[in-house]
C-alpha cells in the first residue's frame, strides 16, 4: 500500500475510534437521562399516591373531629333536657319528654359507635399514610443519590467529548473529502465502527471470511481495501501497519 494510502487509512482509523468513543458517550449520557427521567416519573407516582393518601386521611380526620363536636354538643343538650324534666308539672308531658330523651338517648349511642369505627380507619389510613411517607422519604433519597452520580457522570462525559470533538475536527481537515465521503456513507450504516481491523482474513466488523487475497491487498494495494460484505475500510494490526498516534501527528 502506498505510503499515502497508508496515512489516509490510519487517519481513517483514527477518526473511527474517535467516532466510537463519542458515540459510546453519548450513548451512556441518553441512557443516564432516560434513567433519571424514569426514576423521576416513579417518584412523582410515589408523592402522588402518598399525598392522596395524606388528604385522605386528613380529611376522614376533619370529619371525625366535626362529628364528634356535633355528637358532644347533643350530649351536652341531652343532659340539660334530663335537668329539665324535674320542672315538667304534666305527667304526659313528662313522659313524652323522657321518651324524646331516650329516642335521642338511642341516636347518640349509634353515633357513638359510627364516630368508634371512624377512629379505627383513621388510625388504618395513618399507618398507610406513614408507610406510604417513608417509602417516599427512602426512594426519594436513593433517586436524589443517583441524580448528583448521574449529573456528574454526565459532567464527565459532556466535557470528554468535547476534547474528542476537537480532536474529531483535527483529523477531519487530514482526510481528503473522496475517502472522507466514502468513510461517512459507511459510517451511517455503522455509526460505532466504521473502520474494523482484519482478524487472519475475517473481517471483525461482520466477520465474513475474505480469504488471504484480502491480506495481500491490504498490505501492497494502492488504494484503501473495503470489506466485501460490510462495506467497512479494513486495516492489518498496527504492529504491522503503525499506530494511530503517528495518523494524528
Amino acid at each position: 500500500m502506498t505510503d499515502d494510502s497508508i496515512q489516509i487509512l490510519l487517519k481513517l482509523k483514527a477518526l473511527s475510534e474517535v467516532d466510537s468513543k463519542i458515540a459510546i458517550d453519548n450513548a451512556k449520557i441518553k441512557k443516564l437521562k432516560e434513567e433519571l427521567s424514569d426514576k423521576s416519573v416513579t417518584l412523582k407516582k410515589l408523592e402522588d399516591v402518598y399525598k392522596a393518601k395524606a388528604i385522605e386521611h386528613n380529611e376522614r380526620k376533619t370529619r371525625y373531629q366535626r362529628e364528634e363536636k356535633f355528637l358532644r354538643d347533643e350530649r351536652h343538650k341531652l343532659i340539660e333536657r334530663r335537668k329539665s324534666l324535674a320542672s315538667l308539672n304534666n305527667y304526659k308531658v313528662q313522659q313524652a319528654a323522657e321518651r324524646e330523651i331516650e329516642a335521642s338517648s338511642k341516636q347518640i349511642g349509634a353515633q357513638e359507635e359510627t364516630l368508634i369505627a371512624m377512629l379505627e380507619e383513621i388510625d388504618v389510613l395513618a399507618a398507610e399514610t406513614k408507610k406510604l411517607e417513608d417509602g417516599f422519604t427512602t426512594k426519594s433519597a436513593e433517586i436524589n443519590e443517583f441524580k448528583t452520580k448521574a449529573e456528574a457522570e454526565i459532567t464527565e462525559l459532556s466535557s470528554e467529548d468535547e476534547g474528542l470533538t476537537k480532536k474529531r475536527e483535527e483529523l477531519l481537515s487530514k482526510v481528503d473529502p473522496k475517502s472522507l465521503e466514502s468513510y461517512k456513507r459507511i459510517q451511517v450504516r455503522y455509526p460505532a465502527n466504521p473502520v474494523v481491523a482484519l482478524s487472519g482474513t475475517t473481517c471483525t466488523g461482520c466477520f465474513l471470511d475474505l480469504g488471504p487475497q484480502a491480506i495481500v491487498m491490504i498490505s501492497r494495494g494502492d488504494a484503501i481495501v473495503s470489506c466485501r460484505g460490510c462495506t467497512r475500510f479494513l486495516y492489518l494490526e498496527p504492529k504491522e501497519e503503525g499506530s494511530t498516534e503517528e495518523a494524528t501527528s
